[in-house]
C-alpha cells in the first residue's frame, strides 16, 4: 500500500503546474458528477423514473461545466492541495455554494428542465463532503506518506520558544519539510495554562526559566525563537538564558516580514540586534506615497550609500517612470545599478554633486520631477580633521543641487538631515543645520518643495557603530565605547527609508519632518546585546574597553531644538516642525562667506560665519587653533 501511495504522490508532483491544475479539474467533475447522480437517486429511493432520466442527462453535463468555471473564477486551483487548510476550505465551501445558488434560482424562475427542487440541496450536500473529504484525504497521504527523509542526516533536536500562533505554523511548515531534518522535542511558553498541554503532538515543557535544565535533559541541538511579537524586554531575557546554554539559537521573522501569515523553514534566522531594541515600526501609507512616485522621473543622490541605496529599493517598488542614480563610489554604484538592472527605470552617474555642469546636463535630459539628497560626508571624527570638506560638500553640494532644482521646476527636494544638526558640537552637525536652513530660505523664497527629513542613526549602515562592534567582537575585542552613559537614537535603514518617503509625501515647503526614533539606546548595553547575541559573555569572553570621547562626540543625542515644537501629522511615527528663522539677505550674505572662506581654508573665518547663523553651536577650538597643513603651518 505504502508503495502504490507513494508512486501516485511522486507522479502527481513530477507534472507541470498546467497538467495538476487540469488532473484536479478532471477529479472535481468526476466528484460532482457522482454527488449529482447519487441526490437524484437519493431523491426518487434509488431509482430515476423514466420521465425524469432525460432531465438528469441533460442537466449533469452543464452542473459539472458551470461549477468547474465557479472554481476557476475562485482560485480553488491556484492553491497547492499539500498546503490545503480551512481557509481553502472556506473558498471552496463558498464557490460551490453560490454556483448551487445560482443554478437553483435559474431552474425554479424559469423551469426550463423541471428538476426537482429539492435535488440541489441534497446535491450540495453529497459534493460538498466529497470535495473536501478528497483533499483531506491527500493532505493524509502527503503528511504520512509523502515525506521523503535524507539518508545518513541526523535530525536538530529543537526546543521552540512560544506556543502561540507563530509556533503552530512552525511546527506545520517543520511537518511538511521534505527532508525531516528537523525533530522539534518541545515548546516553552509563560503562560501556566499552557504546560503540559499539546500542539500538534508536541508538548509544553515549562516557562523560559525551564529553558536550561530541559535543553540539558532532552539533549537539544537547537533553539528556535517563535515570538515574532514579543517585547523588547522579554525578548533580551530570552537571548540572555538562551545564549548562557551554550547552544545555537535562531528566531522567526518580525510580524512586519511575515506578511502572509505563513511561517516557512527558510524564513528562520539568527537573531538580530534590532529584534533587541523594541521599535514598534513606523510605516507609511502606499497609496499616497504612490501617488507621489508612480510614473514621476526621480533622482537620489548618495544612491550607493546605506540611506540611498534602500530609498532606491523602495521607490522602484511604486513603479516610478525613470530612476536617476548619483554617487561617487563607482563600486558600490556599479553593485546597485545591477542589484535594480532594469534598462527601462535605471540610470547611474559617477560623479560629485558639486560638478555643476554635469548636474545641469543631468537635468536638462532627464527633467527630474522629485529630488531625494542622501549624499553627506557623514563620519564625524574625520570631520572634524576636515572642516572645509565638510562644508563643501555637505553644504555646497546642498546649495547647488537645490538651486539646480529650482530652476528646472522640481516638485519636490527632500534633504535628509540627521539629529547631529540640532545643537551641534561638530562641523558634520552643522553642515548638516546649515543645509536644514537653506532649505527652508529656499521655500521661503516661493518654493514649496523643499523639506528636511531628521532622523538618528540606522542600523546596519555603513561604519555604524553596529558595523565596528562586530568587527571587534569578530577579533575577539576588546569591543570599545566612549562613555559607559552614553545614548544613541537607532532604527532599521528600511524603516527610515519608509519613514523619510511618507514625509515626502506629507511635507510642504520650508518644513522639517523629524521621525520619530523612539527611546534612546545605551552604547554600553548595545556593546553587551551583541557580544550575547555572538554567542560570548560580556567582559569574561569578550572585554568591553573605555577609550574616551572622540572629537567631536555628544553624550546624548538630540531630536529637536528648544523653539522647535512638535506638530503631529497623519503618521504617528513622522513629526513637523516649521519655524519662521527670518531668513532673508543676511543669511545668504553668511552662506556665501562660509564657502568662500571654505575654500580659501580660512578655518577661523568660516567657524564666525557659521556662528551667526547657528548660535547654538559650541565653537571647536581645537580645530582653529590646531595647525594646517594644507596651508603649510
Amino acid at each position: 500500500m505504502h508503495k502504490y501511495v507513494s508512486q501516485f504522490l511522486n507522479f502527481t508532483q513530477s507534472l507541470s503546474a498546467g497538467k495538476r491544475k487540469l488532473l484536479k479539474m478532471i477529479g472535481d467533475s468526476v466528484i460532482i458528477f457522482v454527488a449529482y447522480h447519487l441526490a437524484w437517486l437519493a431523491r426518487f429511493e434509488w431509482t430515476i423514473p423514466q420521465t425524469y432520466k432525460l432531465q438528469f442527462f441533460l442537466s449533469a453535463p452543464a452542473l459539472v461545466a458551470v461549477s468547474m468555471i465557479a472554481f476557476c473564477l475562485w482560485g480553488a486551483y491556484s492553491d497547492l492541495w499539500v498546503y490545503w487548510s480551512f481557509r481553502d476550505i472556506k473558498k471552496l465551501l463558498f464557490a460551490h455554494t453560490v454556483t448551487v445558488v445560482i443554478l437553483f434560482g435559474i431552474n425554479s424562475l424559469f423551469q426550463i428542465s423541471r428538476i426537482p427542487r429539492s435535488i440541489f440541496f441534497i446535491y450540495w450536500i453529497f459534493s460538498i463532503q466529497f470535495l473536501v473529504f478528497i483533499r483531506i484525504i491527500y493532505r493524509i497521504m502527503i503528511d504520512t506518506w509523502g515525506l521523503k527523509e535524507k539518508k545518513g542526516t541526523k535530525k536538530k533536536r529543537v526546543l521552540v520558544i512560544g506556543a502561540g500562533e507563530a509556533a503552530e505554523m512552525l511546527i506545520q511548515s517543520m511537518h511538511k519539510d521534505k527532508y525531516r531534518s528537523y525533530h522539534i522535542v518541545g515548546l516553552i511558553d509563560d503562560n501556566p495554562h499552557k504546560c503540559k498541554r499539546r500542539i500538534h503532538g508536541i508538548p509544553v515543557l515549562g516557562n523560559r526559566f525551564d529553558i536550561a535544565s530541559i535543553t540539558e535533559k532532552y539533549d537539544i541541538d537547537e533553539i528556535m525563537l517563535a515570538i515574532p511579537s514579543a517585547s523588547s524586554a522579554d525578548m533580551q531575557s530570552i537571548v540572555r538564558i538562551c545564549s548562557k546554554t551554550g547552544i545555537p539559537y535562531k528566531t522567526l521573522p518580525g510580524p512586519r516580514e511575515l506578511i502572509d501569515g505563513q511561517v516557512h523553514i527558510n524564513q528562520i534566522r539568527e537573531v538580530a540586534i534590532d529584534d533587541l531594541l523594541g521599535r514598534e515600526q513606523g510605516d507609511m501609507d502606499e497609496k499616497r506615497v504612490s501617488k507621489l512616485i508612480r510614473n514621476k522621473r526621480i533622482l537620489i543622490t548618495g544612491a550607493a550609500g546605506s540611506i540611498g541605496s534602500e530609498l532606491c529599493r523602495q521607490i522602484l517598488k511604486f513603479h516610478p517612470e525613470q530612476m536617476i542614480l548619483i554617487d561617487k563610489d563607482e563600486n558600490r554604484l556599479f553593485y546597485l545599478e545591477n542589484e535594480l538592472f532594469d534598462h527601462t527605470k535605471i540610470s547611474a552617474y559617477v560623479m560629485p554633486i558639486q560638478d555643476r555642469r554635469r548636474l545641469w546636463d543631468i537635468f536638462d535630459i532627464v527633467r527630474p520631477q522629485l529630488v531625494f539628497h542622501a549624499a553627506a560626508y557623514k563620519h564625524v571624527p574625520s570631520m572634524e580633521k576636515n572642516p572645509e570638506e565638510a562644508i563643501l560638500n555637505n553644504l555646497g553640494a546642498t546649495i547647488t543641487l537645490s538651486k539646480m532644482a529650482r530652476e528646472f521646476k522640481v516638485e519636490k527636494f527632500i534633504q535628509i538631515s540627521t539629529d547631529k544638526a540640532v545643537n551641534p558640537v561638530n562641523i558634520m552637525g552643522a553642515s548638516k543645520r546649515l543645509c536644514e536652513l537653506y532649505c527652508q530660505y529656499m521655500a521661503y523664497q516661493g518654493n514649496p518643495g523643499y523639506i528636511s527629513v531628521r532622523f538618528g542613526n540606522v542600523i546596519g549602515s555603513q561604519g555604524s557603530v553596529f558595523t565596528v562592534f562586530q568587527k571587534q567582537i569578530r577579533k575577539g575585542g576588546p569591543v570599545t565605547i566612549t562613555h559607559p552613559t552614553m545614548t544613541r537614537f537607532f532604527m532599521s535603514i528600511q524603516e527610515a527609508c519608509r519613514l523619510v518617503l511618507e514625509a515626502a509625501a506629507l511635507g510642504k515647503g520650508g518644513c522639517i519632518f523629524v521621525l520619530d526614533m523612539g527611546d534612546p539606546i545605551s552604547i554600553k548595553g548595545l556593546a553587551e546585546q551583541m557580544i550575547r547575541l555572538s554567542g560570548f559573555e560580556p567582559n569574561k569572553d569578550i572585554p568591553i574597553k573605555l577609550v574616551g570621547f572622540r572629537p567631536g562626540e555628544k553624550m546624548h543625542e538630540e531630536l529637536w531644538y528648544a523653539h522647535e515644537v512638535p506638530e503631529a501629522t497623519v503618521n504617528p511615527k513622522v513629526f513637523k516642525s516649521k519655524v519662521d528663522n527670518n531668513l532673508g539677505d543676511e543669511f545668504t550674505t553668511h552662506i556665501d562667506n562660509i564657502l568662500v572662506n571654505a575654500r580659501s581654508l580660512n578655518t577661523q573665518k568660516m567657524f564666525e560665519h557659521i556662528k551667526c547663523l547657528i548660535p547654538e553651536l559650541s565653537m571647536p577650538d581645537r580645530i582653529i587653533s590646531s595647525p594646517d597643513l594644507r596651508r603649510g603651518e
